[in-house]
């Protein structure tokens, strides 16, 4: 749920990013089109909207933008303490499916989870499907080479523990940076 608030929310902001940017550069050539474009519009009989219309709408964006920022932080921050906290639960079927070599793990009643895994993947700067030693953490499933099925869940739970003290150092500093 809150991978994916975070997903869309990253999405609206991007949108506005290129929107004040767009803003940014008329205004910015505003000055030069100015009396040119003013004598222009008079002699066509149109009125000549100013700057501060323009104005108007880049202060409009960047209060959005100031908004949709600290939703987006608030949100990231929240998945980032759930990760690096010690109650992470990973909804798995308790029981491995034999795969080849290995143990396949399927999440219960079979969901997909592909913001969480591609939220993680960013937060760790990976790419999905995660690979965190011999484990392939991917949104529907995660495999593990081991073929014994306790051996496999070990490994599981050893590939989450280094997810989750990563995501703890990483929070730690982000933390020190802002003191």
């Amino acid at each position: 749920m809150i991978a994916s608030e975070l997903i869309e929310q990253e999405k609206m902001l991007d949108q506005i990013d290129s929107e004040l940017e767009f803003v940014e550069g008329e205004f910015k050539q505003q000055p030069k089109r100015a009396g040119r474009e003013k004598k222009f519009y008079s002699l066509i009989g149109i009125e000549w909207k100013d700057s501060e219309e323009l104005s108007q709408r880049r202060a409009a964006l960047r209060e959005d933008k100031e908004k949709v920022q600290r939703i987006v932080n608030e949100a990231r921050d929240k998945l980032v303490k759930g990760f690096s906290s010690g109650e992470l639960v990973v909804p798995l079927d308790p029981d491995p499916v034999r795969n080849g070599e290995g143990n396949l793990f399927r999440y219960r009643a079979n969901a997909s989870y592909p913001k969480a895994v591609q939220e993680l993947a960013s937060l760790l700067g990976m790419s999905v499907p995660l690979q965190i030693d011999e484990v392939e953490i991917s949104p529907d499933q995660i495999r593990s080479p081991e073929s014994d099925p306790y051996l496999a869940k070990e490994e599981v739970v050893n590939a989450f523990d280094k997810i989750r003290k990563t995501v703890a150092l990483k929070l730690r500093g982000a933390r020190r940076t802002q003191f």
